[in-house]
């Protein structure tokens, strides 16, 4: 949005020179009408950060779900997918998809590390519903096959 001062405003209103009340009036006006949009702006932006916390406050719960997605958290914020991702991308930087792949893969990342779970029932356990696409999104992720990261993770710990 565009915010501009009275001084900016007197040189477009109309009445140089004219009525200097009115214009005085006119400025009064203008000047209240801006501190009117900054706080609607600040109280909308202050909802957004308190819906995207609590989106992220979900994710961190319902991981695992392998429904959650974009249209979940949309629905549940009684928004549209479309605007919901808008929103999330400009206060958590970055988009709904990779955020919950990445909070999902750092639970594998602890399940493979501190468990004696089978590798192929990791996947489902934090929400994935293919183990090929775990395994593809987990080296992707992680530079490392979820195997090869067991392993490593046991060579360390003594």
């Amino acid at each position: 949005p565009l915010h501009f001062t009275s001084d900016h405003a007197s040189n477009y209103l109309p009445l140089k020179g004219g009525l200097p009340e009115e214009r005085e009036r006119l400025l009064a006006l203008y000047d209240r009408y801006q501190r009117i949009l900054a706080e609607i702006y600040s109280t909308r932006s202050a909802h957004h950060l308190r819906v995207v916390k609590d989106a992220l406050n979900y994710i961190d719960q319902h991981y695992a779900d392998p429904d959650l997605g974009v249209e979940a958290l949309a629905q549940r914020a009684n928004y549209t997918a479309y605007y919901f991702s808008k929103l999330f991308k400009e206060s958590a930087g970055s988009n709904v998809s990779d955020h919950i792949r990445q909070v999902r893969i750092g639970h594998a990342k602890e399940l493979l590390a501190r468990s004696s779970l089978r590798i192929c029932d990791i996947p489902e356990r934090v929400g994935f519903t293919s183990q090929s696409y775990f395994t593809r999104v987990f080296r992707e992720s992680v530079g490392l096959t979820p195997g090869a990261y067991r392993e490593r993770k046991r060579r360390e710990t003594p």
